[in-house]
């Protein structure tokens, strides 16, 4: 079960008062059957570049591999 307290409500978060201004978030996918997303968000514009995207794919491989087995 979700810890509804982790729960990102996208309708607040387009809102002005949120925070967050950047969202990175990479499929895990396993076997091509999606398991779910790994996903980052930070309160800076333009907070994620190409390396942090990287990191969140190798991430993501690991965590279907972990799953998977």
């Amino acid at each position: 079960m979700a810890d509804e307290r982790a729960r990102l409500d996208l309708d607040d978060a387009s809102r002005d008062e949120s925070p967050l201004r950047s969202a990175l978030a990479v499929p895990v996918v396993s076997a091509e059957r999606s398991l779910g997303v790994l996903s980052f968000y930070a309160c800076e514009p333009n907070a994620f570049d190409d390396s942090h995207r990287r990191l969140l794919a190798a991430a993501a491989v690991a965590v279907a591999q972990s799953v998977s087995h």
